[in-house]
This record gives C-alpha cells, sequence and structure tokens, in this order.
C-alpha cells in the first residue's frame, strides 16, 4: 500500500510481443500510474551492446494489457 498510494507515477518494463533480433530486444514500458498525466505504452528497442533505448512507438495504455 503506502508506496502505491504515494508515488506519482508507477511504471513497468515488460518484453513486448514484437519479436526482436539477434541486434536488439524489444521491450514496452507501461505507464500505469500517472497523477500528472495519462498512462500509457511506451515500445523501445534495446541494443544490448551499447546499452542504449530507442523509442519506437506510444500508445494509450489498454486495460487489458495491464492483466497480463
Amino acid at each position: 500500500g503506502n508506496i502505491e498510494y504515494g508515488a506519482d507515477t508507477a511504471s513497468l518494463l515488460k518484453t513486448s510481443k514484437t519479436p526482436g533480433t539477434e541486434e536488439y530486444r524489444c521491450l514496452d514500458l507501461h505507464v500505469v500510474k500517472n497523477r500528472n498525466g495519462e498512462t500509457a505504452r511506451i515500445g523501445y528497442k534495446f541494443y544490448q551492446k551499447t546499452a542504449r533505448f530507442v523509442e519506437v512507438d506510444k500508445s494509450a495504455l489498454d486495460p487489458e494489457d495491464d492483466a497480463e
């Protein structure tokens, strides 16, 4: 309780349903709580060799996605 109640934002980093390659992995950042704004799903490509994230897309967070 108290952490969720007091936090302004809460985010989850999940493996994306989009397949990656040998060069990068696809990850989704789910902003599930945002007291001062919108919730969203932000897609990233993660390049492990350089430890770099590249934003690919952004969409509104579907409440069904959070149930998984």
